[in-house]
């Protein structure tokens, strides 16, 4: 549109000034005429009906390609931010976990200690035990040394 009406004023203003543009315009004309002007004038027509969609296809496919440019710059940020909360959940979940494994080591030795607790007091209970079954096995020996010893002591009284 803007360019058919510019080149139609700059052709009328040139056509003023100069003889050369008048001459040319004046052999162009019947030319435009006849059947090669007409094929000529339908093929510039279709040309500049062309041009435009395929400009205009040009122009999209470029905005399709920076589109596309732009969304994997886009989704780059996104991954490395990501990963950088990926990260610093990774790091927390270690220091939570080293956290864990000290509380497991106390607790661990915690409970050492109280079986070691435990075992000394059932150890002194088994000591105490044994001496007390020590004092009645004397006392059972005792017993049963008392009627051999009476025996004794009556058989030799009588001799």
């Amino acid at each position: 549109g803007g360019i058919g009406i510019v080149s139609g004023i700059s052709l009328t203003a040139s056509s003023f000034t100069s003889r050369r543009v008048r001459c040319t315009m004046v052999l162009v004309i019947p030319t435009l005429l006849t059947r090669r002007g007409r094929a000529l004038m339908i093929t510039l027509t279709v040309g500049l009906l062309v041009q435009g969609p395929v400009r205009t296809l040009r122009y999209n496919i470029g905005q399709i390609g920076r589109s596309f440019i732009c969304m994997v710059e886009e989704v780059i940020k996104l991954s490395s931010h990501v990963l950088v909360q990926l990260g610093e959940v990774l790091s927390q979940f270690q220091i939570i976990l080293e956290e864990i494994k000290v509380l497991l080591e106390l607790y661990i030795e915690r409970l050492e200690a109280d079986l070691s607790d435990e075992a000394k007091k059932e150890l002194a209970e088994a000591q105490n035990s044994i001496v007390k079954i020590k004092e009645a096995a004397t006392k059972a020996a005792n017993a049963l040394t008392l009627p051999n010893t009476f025996c004794s002591g009556v058989l030799s009284s009588s001799s």
